[in-house]
């Protein structure tokens, strides 16, 4: 016989030649798991075998119960096993429901010489289950191009007895997009009874329907998931304005344009159109203007719209033309020897700068007890300085020319000048 058998049999026969018995208490005699999640491992629970006699005991078997109980560890051992008196070890469980039910089982524990000593196993499986309100589809009023609808929400909601855990939620493509609610980033979990938003608006930029399907996936994997909700819109026609900014006066000048700057905007961005309502003083083709005539410019921006956009009201701007300056020079004049009544030719004349309104140039004199003038002859009348004055007029696109003067000096005794008439 073995020397260790022969030990425990000595053991034996002493304890039971005193007369003191083994004892099993087991603690905690019911261990309830509580509500776990289908599916998933629960923590384990612990429970303790202790020997209150003191006399070995011996656990010789432990019966199967349902495999939602697993015993995950323990110092115990696998039976059979000997807890020494006054001695202890433990069994550890966990409980894994595959359902959303109740579950109870019992571990008989076989103990030499005694009743088979019961230990109490339960747990309850729960379940969350996800719920979508509004279900099916939610629908924006019809709106215009170009423009955002009153946003629309959805609630994710956890009406089961568990958890529920959302992996993943299709993002929102153009003409839709979410902007708001209180639903994290994927994943993310909801807990029982617990519920989210996400925030929807639609911001059309074609005339017509439109729809996406969001698709909302869940775990655990319910009929019905993954849940879908389409977003559908329904886009009118745009209503679109147009900005036209004020323009620089210009000056005329012949064969002058220039382009339309700042140039008129439309909040549709579609490209403006000019016009003219004032062919007479300046036309238009595409975005330059061209410079006709002196006077006001009024320039039409119109936008015709297309299958999407409206046509936009037009817009104007006026601005003046204003007319030219005309520039004349009026070179020095050399002296002359006086003789009364005698005359010559200005010498030599005044001149205009080009451009110029085309009109002639007339010359007068400021001081007729001196002289006067007729075309461009000057008739002396006393000696003195002759002021000659050059002037030009203008017309509807030119102004009249600021007054030029040249002073011609009219001695009574002076060499070396020829006197042209008498």
């Amino acid at each position: 016989m073995p020397s260790i058998l022969r030990v425990f049999v000595g053991v034996l026969l002493l304890c039971s030649a005193a007369g003191v018995h083994a004892q099993l208490s087991v603690s905690p005699p019911f261990t309830d798991f509580g509500d776990q999640q289908v599916g998933a491992t629960s923590a384990p629970q612990i429970v303790t075998l202790r020997n209150t006699g003191g006399q070995l005991l011996i656990v010789s078997a432990m019966s199967v119960v349902n495999p939602v109980f697993t015993r995950s560890g323990g110092s115990c051992g696998a039976a059979p096993f000997v807890i020494l008196p006054q001695a202890s070890c433990t069994l550890d469980y966990t409980f894994r429901p595959p359902t959303a039910v109740s579950y109870s089982d019992t571990v008989a524990l076989t103990v030499s010489g005694f009743n088979p000593t019961p230990v109490h196993l339960s747990g309850r499986g729960v379940q969350g289950q996800l719920q979508v309100s509004p279900f099916g589809s939610i629908n924006f009023p019809s709106t215009a191009v170009g423009t955002t609808s009153v946003s629309q929400t959805v609630e994710l909601i956890s009406v089961g007895s568990g958890s529920v855990e959302v992996l993943s939620i299709t993002s929102a493509t153009v003409p839709f997009a979410r902007v708001g609610g209180t639903c994290g980033q994927t994943p993310f979990v909801l807990q029982a009874q617990d519920r989210c938003s996400l925030t929807y608006t639609f911001s059309p930029v074609a005339i017509g329907e439109a729809q996406q399907q969001t698709l909302i996936v869940e775990v655990p994997i319910h009929v019905g998931s993954p849940w879908s909700v389409d977003l559908r819109g329904d886009a009118t026609q745009g209503i679109q304005t147009i900005t036209f900014p004020a323009q620089s006066p210009r000056i005329y000048g012949p064969g002058y344009g220039f382009p339309v700057n700042p140039p008129a905007m439309a909040t549709s961005g579609l490209a403006i159109t000019y016009g003219s309502t004032t062919p007479g003083v300046c036309t238009t083709a595409a975005s330059n203007v061209a410079v006709v005539a002196a006077g006001t410019c009024t320039l039409t921006a119109n936008q015709p719209g297309n299958a999407s956009w409206g046509a936009a009201p037009q817009q104007t701007q006026s601005f003046a033309i204003a007319r030219a300056a005309q520039t004349l020079t009026f070179p020095v004049q050399g002296s002359r020897t006086f003789v009364q009544g005698g005359t010559f030719a200005i010498s030599p004349l005044a001149t205009s700068a080009t451009p110029n309104a085309g009109q002639p140039i007339v010359y007068s004199s400021l001081d007729t007890s001196v002289c006067t003038v007729s075309g461009t002859t000057v008739t002396m009348l006393a000696s003195g300085t002759c002021t000659l004055a050059a002037n030009q007029a203008g017309n509807a696109n030119y102004n009249a020319a600021t007054q030029v003067i040249a002073r011609v000096p009219l001695a009574l005794f002076a060499h070396g000048f020829e006197v042209l008439s008498q």
